[in-house]
C-alpha cells in the first residue's frame, strides 16, 4: 500500500473516488515510483488522501483510492485539474503508465441528503440496434470517457467537448446526466458494441415546449469507419419519435467534417441550410451545415 496520513475523522460529506486500474509487471516500478513523487503534490491542498492497493490475487490490478474530507475538497480538486498545468502534467504520465482506461466508482458519504453514488447507472431506457447498445452512461465509464474524449481529434468535431479532457471532466459530466432527465431536458447515452467496450455517446439536447430537439454523438478515434454514428443515430431518432414523443429532430457539423453530414444524411436527415462561420472552435471559425427531419416525415420514409 502506497499512501500517506489519514486526514482527521468525523468530517462530514466525504467522497471516495476508486480507480480500478492495470499496470503491467514491467511498469509496475516506474509506476510506484511515479506515486511516491506524485501523491505529495496531489495533497498537498490538504484534505486528500491517496492509497494505492492491490487486488486480491493479481499483482497487475490496483485500486488508487481518492478520499476527499468534504465535496467542497472534490469540486475544488476538480478546478485544480482544469487550471493547474503541473497536475495536468502529472496526469499524463500517470495514463501513459497505464493499460488501458481506468474504471471508475465514486462515492458520496451515506445520510441526509446524500447525493447517490455516481458509480450506480443512471434512469432511463436502453436502445438496442442490430451491433450496439444505446444505455445510460455509469460512473464506471468515466476512464473510457476520458481516453476516448480525450482524444484531440474527437474534441475537434464537437462545440462542446473540452481539451485536454481529463477524469474530472468525465466524472462531472455523467452526473449531470440524471439531473437532465428528469427535468426532460436531455436524453445521453453510452454507445456499447452488444456485449462490448464503450465506442462512444450520443444524446438529445431537449426543448419539450416546441416537442423537437438536437441530436449530437461523438465516437471514439479506433471506431471510426463501422457505420456506428449512423447506426446510433438511427436507434436515437427511434427512440425520439416513438418512447419521447417528439415532433421534430434537428443536428448540425462543422463545415470542415463532412463525413458527419453523411452520416445525418443515412440516418435519414435532410439537408436544410448551412450559417457560415457561425461557431469558432480551437481559434478557428466554422461553417454549421444545418439538417433535420419531422415525425411524419421520418415515419413515411420507414414505410
Amino acid at each position: 500500500m502506497i499512501g500517506s496520513a489519514p486526514y482527521p475523522p468525523g468530517m462530514s460529506g466525504r467522497v471516495g473516488v476508486h480507480l480500478r486500474i492495470r499496470v503491467s509487471q514491467e511498469k509496475r516500478a516506474a509506476f510506484d515510483a511515479f506515486l511516491r513523487e506524485a501523491i505529495p503534490f496531489y495533497e498537498a491542498p490538504g484534505g486528500i488522501r491517496v492509497r494505492l492497493v492491490e487486488e486480491e490475487g493479481d499483482p497487475t490490478r490496483l485500486i488508487e483510492i481518492v478520499e476527499y474530507a468534504s465535496e467542497m475538497k472534490y469540486l475544488a480538486d476538480r478546478e485544480r485539474v482544469t487550471n493547474d498545468t503541473e497536475m495536468a502534467g502529472y496526469l499524463e504520465r500517470w495514463r501513459a503508465l497505464l493499460d488501458g482506461p481506468p474504471v471508475v466508482e465514486v462515492y458520496y458519504e451515506r445520510g441526509p441528503g446524500a447525493r447517490p453514488t455516481v458509480g450506480h447507472v443512471t434512469g432511463g431506457e436502453e436502445v438496442r440496434t442490430e451491433r450496439l447498445v444505446l444505455r445510460p452512461f455509469s460512473g464506471r465509464d468515466a476512464g473510457a470517457v476520458m481516453t476516448l474524449a480525450g482524444d484531440r481529434r474527437v474534441a475537434a468535431t464537437t462545440l462542446t467537448v473540452p481539451h485536454p479532457y481529463g477524469l474530472h471532466d468525465a466524472i462531472g459530466w455523467i452526473e449531470s446526466h440524471e439531473g437532465h432527465r428528469l427535468a426532460g431536458t436531455a436524453a445521453v447515452m453510452a454507445v456499447c458494441e452488444a456485449g462490448g467496450p464503450l465506442v462512444g455517446a450520443i444524446g438529445l439536447q431537449i426543448t419539450r415546449a416546441h416537442d423537437r430537439a438536437e441530436l449530437g454523438y461523438w465516437f471514439g478515434v479506433p471506431f471510426w469507419g463501422k457505420g456506428y454514428a449512423t447506426e446510433a443515430s438511427i436507434g436515437m431518432i427511434r427512440y425520439a419519435f416513438g418512447t419521447l414523443n417528439l415532433n421534430r429532430i434537428n443536428a448540425s457539423h462543422f463545415g470542415s467534417n463532412p463525413a458527419s453530414g453523411r452520416v445525418l444524411e443515412k440516418a435519414g436527415l435532410k439537408r436544410e441550410g448551412c450559417l457560415p462561420k457561425h461557431v469558432k472552435r480551437f481559434g478557428e471559425y466554422q461553417d454549421s451545415v444545418l439538417y433535420g427531419i419531422g415525425r411524419d416525415e421520418w415515419t413515411a420514409a420507414r414505410r
